[in-house]
């Protein structure tokens, strides 16, 4: 399956930056970065 050329639209990675850490530290922090890559993934 080609899903790029199924769905008309180029796709692209949206992640967390690599860190030796799973969680940023904070859950609040981690809301935070978690709406922003939300928001990436959708725009």
């Amino acid at each position: 399956m080609n899903l790029p050329a199924l769905i008309d639209r180029q796709l692209t990675v949206v992640s967390r930056p690599a860190s030796s850490s799973p969680a940023v530290g904070s859950h609040h922090r981690s809301e935070l970065e978690q709406q922003a890559l939300v928001a990436q993934a959708f725009s």
